[in-house]
């Protein structure tokens, strides 16, 4: 609002300055002045909706009210220094910006026809030099779309004197004026259009915030001005727009601004406090009066801002109550999860998937589910399917990472992966296991949230990139046509065989001394054009590499059984002869395009295919929803350091079972804590702050202690094996569909769930095998007699008995399927090893009981089955008739009086 002044009163002065002019007066003298004036007429604004497609949700029904809202007036963009008649053509079209229709009256047209025409310093405007020019500054610095055709929009003084110099230009008039524009819009916003997402903009919250957005609890954001550019970008937050509020770097929901503006700290009230920290935390204090409450949350609200400057390089380091703010209000959750962009549980949509037919030989991969699986997305053309994506995030929920390989830079790898993705499902693409090795092999990305994340790349030394500048410069054949430190490319001259100007090339690279294992000569392509290329490493060599950035950047340890390719290159099967490749066993009648997608239907089995009222949970979801831990109040940051010493003691000892697999023993304690230091290092950097629970604490004494107990949990570790010498592997995924059925037998719905065995051993019985699922436990020892009513531990033996009848050894569908003959299920903790022997009575009540938990969740969640739907609407047909008998008993008692 204050921008908007501000603009209208320099432009008013421009005005008046330009009347001394000879250009001016003439434009004014071909006006014709009269004494009884009339309103110019300005802009009419049409809000279009957008009608993007709609994804099949079970959410609540709409709210019954009506939301307000309060929309900027969008104007027509003018150039400056445009010919009069240019504007005024440009003026009479209709123009369509961001899907607003914008209806605007002819130029010349007369509202008033019984008076003369009033003075239009719009029209002595748009023949103003120097306005135009003052609007493209004003455009360029305020990314607004303002144009000639609608300063009436701006200022408007018709009706007033007939002199511009005797406005009245105060700061009441021009604010009164201004109030009654913007009571005049509010009147009419009677509701909130839904506008396309991808022009949403983003709202940032840390991941502490998650549990108060959606109780609602938080419905504004206030974000400090430090200089004109913040004030630029923070003033594109107004009324009516789409904000993405995102906490813990994921989209959680699409919401709307409603009220947004500036003002000094000091000047904050007791409501805009409670809107961004909560009820709760703005409560009065014992003893604490209105001013003493404000002046609280003023300190508390300049610490916050004081200690996020300190860790900006360009932020203000003087904050005081003078500093200006802005104050965002939005739509809360429980009003905007009703909008068409929200639902309360985001569910797959339910379509029809293509019939594959899966090889005899992938059929038992949805119960042994790899760990790593690689994606040659050269079987591909310029887009992956979004069916593919979707079943991807399913398996990367059970714990799956999965890995493009592609020769394409990492920015046609992200092209690819939106090119067959709805724009509003775009944020549903789940990535949190989700890596692409790019530039044939030389670049290693994953994604924090939706933003991709350099990992690890290759490149040239500086000595190495003047060898082959050399090299190339002595290779007479060829010019050089892209000369960068990752890559050198060289088309060949007229005439020239590209194979002979690789051999070549090559043959220059050994003569100037380049060594061997540090490059790659192949032929590629560049803008259309065949080269040779020199690169650090292709897909194939980047095998081992790529294992080993895994471990040090996503604390994969896994061994090559737990891989999983779907290639055609033989190179690259060549250099993991351990892992499962599935494109040879692919039947001959499938194309080579539904390779991958074959691949996933043989991991998801029956769950590729949705249905309504499929409800996902793991283990941790299910107990926190037991215990009312994941719908209640966040923990924050107390337990940070707690899960960054389980981690660490999780990946230490998961290297050490990679390395027993390896080399048939475990390696020394000594190397496992140096792991575990390393890791530790690695991860703190990454974890920001706010880690530690009081004050002066360190975090080298927290080290100590997980250092501690990882020494007792070897050495129980070191017993394990030598009872069950077999080492299946660690953090293994399994992915269940239950079926469920009614007292006739007749399917209703299916609970999915998730969970990863942190260590599975075996030993050879008589009649097979018997199998030892453990999971590490950094934490305190719980008593013994919880064991038996732990939910972790009865559904992994739930997992253990509905998908290991058969199991491979080593953990791989490529070897003999075995007998699972016994199961035993125990827990590793820093004081010992604890498990509990599991009868049929505990399982029987176990099922019963988790059917019950999962129905729970399905209400809680709005996830209904068609059965819970049809009694839903049953105990609604009730409830109705029920309201209707008593009114009409009602109704005959008043006609008897």
């Amino acid at each position: 609002m204050t921008t908007n002044i501000m603009t209208r009163v320099l432009l008013s002065i421009i005005i008046a300055v330009n009347a001394a002019s000879p250009a001016f007066a003439r434009n004014l003298a071909n006006i014709r002045v009269g004494t009884n004036l009339s309103p110019v007429s300005g802009l009419t604004v049409m809000g279009g909706v957008n009608n993007s497609g709609q994804t099949l949700t079970l959410a609540a029904p709409t709210l019954g009210s009506v939301l307000p809202t309060l929309a900027p007036t969008t104007l027509p963009t003018t150039l400056s220094g445009a010919a009069p008649q240019a504007v005024s053509a440009r003026s009479a079209q209709t123009p369509n910006i961001g899907g607003t229709r914008i209806i605007e009256s002819a130029p010349n047209q007369t509202i008033n026809a019984a008076g003369p025409t009033a003075p239009s310093y719009k029209d002595a405007a748009a023949k103003s030099e120097t306005v135009g020019q003052t609007l493209a500054v004003v455009h360029q610095g305020r990314g607004k779309r303002i144009g000639i055709s609608g300063l009436n929009t701006l200022f408007d003084f018709s009706g007033k004197k007939n002199a511009l110099n005797a406005a009245d230009l105060s700061d009441d008039a021009v604010n009164a004026e201004v109030d009654t524009k913007v009571q005049e819009d509010a009147k009419e916003d009677l509701r909130i259009v839904p506008e396309d997402e991808d022009a949403a903009l983003d709202l940032w919250f840390g991941k502490t915030n998650k549990d108060k957005l959606f109780n609602s609890k938080i419905s504004a954001s206030i974000r400090p001005i430090n200089n004109k550019g913040s004030e630029r970008f923070w003033g594109q937050y107004q009324r009516k727009i789409p904000i993405r509020i995102i906490a813990g770097g994921r989209v959680q929901f699409i919401t709307r601004i409603v009220k947004s503006y500036t003002r000094k700290i000091k000047d904050l009230s007791l409501d805009d406090y409670k809107a961004y920290y909560g009820s709760r935390t703005t409560a009065k204090k014992a003893g604490e009066g209105d001013a003493k409450q404000l002046a609280r949350l003023e300190r508390k609200l300049l610490a916050e801002i004081k200690w996020k400057s300190d860790r900006k390089l360009n932020a203000p380091k003087v904050i005081s109550n003078e500093m200006k703010v802005r104050v965002l209000n939005f739509l809360p959750y429980n009003q905007a999860r009703d909008l068409p962009d929200n639902g309360i549980e985001k569910t797959p949509a339910i379509r029809d998937r293509k019939d594959l037919k899966i090889p005899a030989t992938l059929k038992e991969l949805h119960r042994l589910l790899p760990r790593l699986v690689l994606f040659d997305l050269r079987l591909y053309g310029d887009r992956i399917p979004f069916d593919v994506l979707e079943d991807m995030g399913k398996l990367q929920k059970a714990g799956m990472t999965f890995v493009f390989l592609s020769d394409k830079t990492q920015e046609e790898v992200e092209k690819m992966i939106r090119r067959d993705t709805p724009a509003h499902q775009q944020n549903e693409i789940t990535r949190w296991k989700m890596l692409s090795l790019s530039n044939d092999g030389n670049t290693l990305y994953g994604f924090s949230g939706s933003f991709e994340e350099l990992k690890t790349s290759s490149q040239f030394q500086a000595d190495q990139q003047e060898i082959i500048k050399r090299a190339a410069g002595a290779t007479t054949q060829g010019v050089v046509v892209t000369d960068r430190r990752y890559m050198l490319q060289m088309r060949g001259k007229k005439g020239v065989d590209l194979e002979a100007l690789k051999m070549t090339f090559k043959a220059q690279l050994v003569r100037f001394g380049m060594p061997q294992d540090s490059y790659r000569v192949t032929l590629g392509d560049h803008d259309g054009t065949p080269v040779v290329q020199v690169r650090p490493t292709t897909l194939a060599h980047a095998m081992d590499k790529l294992i080993t950035d895994l471990q040090v950047h996503e604390g994969l340890y896994l061994n090559q059984e737990h891989i999983l390719t779907v290639t055609e290159d033989p190179a690259i099967m060549a250099a993991l002869p351990g892992a499962k490749h599935a494109a040879p066993d692919m039947p001959k009648t499938t194309d080579r395009a539904d390779y991958i997608e074959t691949a996933l239907a043989a991991m998801l089995a029956s769950y590729r295919i949705n249905k309504v009222g499929d409800l996902a949970a793991s283990a941790s979801s299910m107990k926190s929803f037991k215990y009312r831990q994941l719908y209640g109040a966040g923990n924050g940051f107390e337990y940070r350091i707690y899960m960054l010493m389980g981690h660490v003691g999780h990946a230490a000892l998961d290297w050490a079972v990679m390395k027993y697999n390896e080399d048939g023993k475990l390696p020394p304690f000594e190397d496992t804590v140096k792991v575990a230091r390393e890791i530790w290092i690695r991860e703190q950097i990454d974890v920001t702050t706010n880690m530690l629970e009081r004050a002066r604490e360190t975090n080298l004494g927290y080290r100590d202690a997980m250092e501690a107990r990882m020494f007792t949990m070897y050495e129980e570790l070191q017993r394990t094996f030598d009872l069950y010498p077999i080492a299946l592997g660690t953090e293994l995924p399994n992915l269940m569909v239950v079926d469920r059925f009614n007292k006739l037998g007749e399917p209703t719905h299916r609970d999915i769930f998730r969970g990863l065995f942190d260590l599975v051993v075996a030993k050879k019985v008589k009649g097979g095998l018997e199998v030892f699922v453990t999971d590490f436990k950094t934490g305190q020892t719980p008593a013994l007699q919880h064991m038996s009513k732990d939910l972790q531990v009865l559904l992994y033996d739930f997992f253990s008995r509905k998908l290991w009848y058969t199991i491979n050894a080593p953990y791989s569908v490529a070897h003999k399927l075995q007998t699972v003959v016994s199961r035993v299920v125990a827990f590793i903790f820093p004081r010992g090893m604890q498990g509990k022997v599991i009868n049929e009575f505990d399982r029987l009540t176990f099922e019963k009981t988790i059917n019950l938990l999962m129905l729970r969740m399905r209400k809680h969640s709005g996830n209904l089955t068609e059965e819970m739907m049809e009694k839903e609407r049953k105990k609604a047909e009730r409830e109705a008739r029920k309201e209707l008998a008593e009114a009409n008993k009602k109704k005959k008692k008043s006609e008897k009086k």
